[in-house]
């Protein structure tokens, strides 16, 4: 029993000293990396290996390897992705990843991305994921030159929306054989970009040759910036009279946008032969219009009376210009009736202005035009009979305000003008007059001691407020007889007891 319990404590003892001697030198696995065939040829798939050794002393696991390419012209077309189950110490896995060259990569060095990514197991079965990344250099040595083909582009693909953009279209002869009735076609991928004329045909293109055609791109003023792509496909015969195909994409941007000159109509004034008419009248109107922008053609006007008839028009209502250039003013009039019971106002009428923009698209323009309605007025004074004052006396003018008219005036005031024959004493305030309803005031004034004997007006200005509250007056003449002031008999009065006495003793006088 003893002896077996020792034999168990020495085993133990040592298991925990021979673990850490096992784990100490291989605590990290080493990949080592080495690439083949880095030559690389411009225009073609080039094939280059790849070899992951494991110089540890343990498997790893999930390996992962990825290469990239951040150089313009040079891709990882195939197996740049790639991952091994295991790798055992002291081994290797090997794999070839295909990378394309474009023909017009320039001849030089260049370096790749592989980032590998693998799992260590421990003994107890800890895992590790280690990841690193490192540079594999390739060298570019020479150019693939084909045999048959053409390259397509444009030599400034940058676009202006809103106008007609003219660019070079490039077709070159990258082949080392003629190419002979060559007919290329361009057409856009995208509704914003419209290709004018882009068929070309060339006869013939020697190897390394080049023919340059102007191509114009159409692009509205409502495309978006941004990049876009055409396609251009070519059809050839080689040396041999045999026929070809090639069908390339073109990439073009929309950089800037241009501002547009759109054609519109302006009613710059308008005058009316009368500027406040009255009810019964008749008068014209006259619009004037500008074109700015751009063209105008077949503009035509359209007059709307007022919809509570207040106007009738006299003329036709449609009246068409014609063309117009930008810049250009024209005239158009017409000719109204006011109703005769029209009440004061201000009454709208509606323009309507049609026309063809310069891009071929029908345009309008509306306006309104406000014509201005006064009441008739007309004020006369009655008086009973005539009117008599004196030469340096004051007299009193009576009677009766009559207003002839279609509508009640309001916050009326009388009083006299002043003049070499007149003054003016005082004025009298009425109020509201209504037509046919007399008002009767009286109104006090001085004639003139130097004034000549005869018939004169006296001036009284009726003011009143209008429809807008603008106060307007009227002058109605009076006729004034003056005359000279008539000489008054100064008679001394004699009386009483001594007119008695006097009459008793007979000596009154003769």
């Amino acid at each position: 029993m003893k002896r077996g319990l020792a034999l168990l404590m020495l085993l133990a003892f040592t298991f925990i000293l021979i673990a850490p001697m096992v784990e100490a030198g291989n605590y990290t696995p080493l990949l080592r990396v080495k690439v083949s065939d880095i030559y690389l040829t411009a225009g073609e798939e080039n094939t280059i290996e790849i070899e992951l050794r494991n110089t540890g002393s343990y498997s790893v696991y999930e390996v992962e390897a990825i290469l990239t390419s951040t150089n313009p012209g040079i891709a990882v077309i195939d197996k740049g992705h790639m991952i091994f189950n295991e790798i055992e110490a002291e081994k290797s896995k090997r794999y070839r990843p295909v990378i394309y060259v474009d023909e017009d990569t320039p001849i030089g060095p260049y370096t790749l991305t592989l980032t590998l990514t693998y799992r260590q197991m421990y003994k107890l079965g800890t895992p590790y994921i280690h990841t690193t990344s490192l540079q594999i250099g390739v060298v570019v040595v020479n150019a693939s030159k084909p045999k048959i083909g053409l390259r397509i582009g444009l030599t400034d693909p940058h676009l202006t929306a809103g106008e007609e953009n003219e660019v070079s279209l490039e077709v070159r002869n990258r082949g080392s054989e003629t190419l002979r009735d060559i007919e290329v076609t361009l057409t856009s991928n995208t509704p914003y970009i419209a290709v004018l004329d882009g068929l070309l045909d060339i006869d013939e293109l020697k190897p390394g040759e080049s023919e340059y055609r102007a191509i114009t791109l159409a692009v509205p003023s409502g495309a978006p910036k941004g990049v876009y792509t055409l396609t251009a496909t070519a059809t050839y015969r080689d040396e041999d009279g045999e026929s070809h195909s090639d069908v390339e994409t073109i990439g073009v941007s929309i950089e800037d946008v241009k501002v547009e000159r759109e054609t519109t109509i302006l009613l710059e004034s308008y005058e009316a032969s009368s500027l406040e008419a009255k009810p019964g009248e008749s008068l014209t109107l006259t619009l004037n219009l500008k074109c700015v922008g751009a063209e105008a053609y077949e503009v035509k006007v359209t007059l709307t009376p007022d919809p509570m008839g207040i106007f009738s028009l006299l003329t036709p209502s449609l009246q068409y210009i014609g063309d117009l250039k930008p810049g250009e003013r024209t005239s158009v009039s017409y000719k109204l009736r006011v109703d005769g019971e029209a009440k004061a106002g201000q009454y709208p009428l509606t323009l309507q202005i049609t026309y063809i923009d310069s891009d071929g698209l029908p345009g309008s323009a509306a306006e309104a035009v406000t014509l201005m309605v006064t009441p008739l007025v007309e004020f006369r004074i009655l008086i009973d009979g005539s009117i008599h004052a004196y030469k340096g006396a004051s007299a009193t003018l009576s009677g009766d305000l009559l207003l002839i008219g279609t509508e009640s005036v309001r916050f009326v005031e009388l009083g006299v003008e002043g003049d070499n024959v007149f003054k003016a004493v005082d004025s009298e305030y009425v109020g509201e007059v209504d037509p046919d309803s007399p008002i009767p005031f009286d109104l006090t004034f001085t004639v003139s001691g130097n004034a000549t004997e005869g018939v004169h007006s006296l001036r009284v200005r009726v003011s009143y407020l209008d429809n807008l509250n603008r106060r307007r007056s009227v002058v109605v003449e009076v006729p004034i007889q003056i005359e000279a002031q008539q000489e008054v008999e100064v008679v001394r009065k004699r009386g009483g007891i001594w007119l008695l006495i006097r009459w008793l003793l007979g000596i009154l006088p003769r």
